[in-house]
């Protein structure tokens, strides 16, 4: 362990220590103490706690009296469903967080107006909508899917104790600060959108999964470091955590979409675009910004 200089055993879930005791008479008391620290795959913390024990009896009947479970209930690792819900949640607010930035809220009244001009059949924009939603959440959890084998457990002992993996957690986060803050755009390059968009006119399944794609890609500017903020929070946990994050991102991401294509008369209840959207952005900023310096504090301890 870097942070401790030394090598550690670590128990995971239950540590048994057996101690041999020579009673040289027939009544006898044992006392002292013992010292162990309850550590979380999520955040990578750990809490150090001290007990004591007393062992009183005779060597044909011996009453233990065990120490606190404060331990045990201190402990909240990655398969918590508590923690695990909490971090959904997270995800799906951020999907709705996403939606009201410049790059994502001008394409939900473009992308209603080209399902309801395509298809005048209600039941073909009924499908053709909700097979959008879907795709957009499959593109999204197949990220996850694809990142899920470097998110491990094993991972949180990096991120609480390498200095380097946080430094580089730390100038990813700064940038993604940054582009909201309107110094540059991080964006996908433009001969990959085009080719993507033309995919989108052959029509039918392919053409509507590749009209979601298109809309992932040109929302990535705005949606790209809202996503990676998601993957890095989930690093350290569940290996299912990084694509239970991308579907409640997704959820909230998509779910408009579908509901507006479904619903075209909802779009004249929808605010105006405007300097509002901007502001979303610089607010969303300052929220980056503060999770790099998280983990730069974390690099600094």
């Amino acid at each position: 362990d870097s942070i401790f200089e030394g090598y550690y055993t670590y128990f995971k879930g239950k540590g048994r220590f057996e101690q041999k005791v020579k009673v040289l008479k027939e009544e006898f008391s044992v006392s002292g103490s013992y010292f162990y620290q309850v550590c979380s795959d999520v955040t990578g913390q750990c809490i150090p706690f001290e007990e004591e024990f007393t062992f009183r009896g005779t060597p044909s009947s011996t009453k233990v009296t065990e120490g606190s479970e404060k331990g045990l209930l201190a402990q909240r690792d990655s398969t918590d469903p508590y923690a695990l819900g909490s971090f959904m949640l997270v995800a799906f607010l951020a999907g709705l967080a996403a939606l009201l930035t410049p790059c994502v809220f001008p394409m939900i009244p473009m992308t209603v107006t080209f399902f309801a001009g395509k298809d005048q059949k209600k039941k073909g924009r009924v499908k053709n909508s909700l097979l959008y939603g879907f795709s957009i959440i499959l593109i999204y959890a197949l990220v996850g899917v694809v990142l899920a084998p470097f998110m491990g457990p094993e991972t949180a002992n990096d991120l609480a104790t390498g200095w380097l993996p946080n430094i580089i957690f730390f100038t990813v986060f700064l940038l993604f600060a940054l582009s909201f803050f309107g110094l540059f755009e991080i964006t996908i390059p433009h001969k990959w959108v085009n080719n993507v968009d033309r995919m989108g006119d052959k029509g039918g399944i392919v053409g509507v999964f590749f009209m979601a794609l298109t809309l992932v890609l040109v929302s990535f500017s705005c949606t790209g470091p809202i996503v990676g903020s998601i993957l890095v929070e989930s690093a350290g946990g569940l290996a299912l955590k990084p694509v239970l994050g991308m579907l409640a991102f997704s959820a909230a991401f998509a779910i408009p979409f579908t509901l507006f294509a479904l619903f075209p008369g909802w779009l004249s209840s929808l605010p105006k675009s405007g300097g509002w959207l901007n502001k979303v952005k610089v607010i969303l900023g300052f929220l980056e910004l503060a999770l790099a310096l998280k983990f730069l504090s974390i690099a600094d301890q």
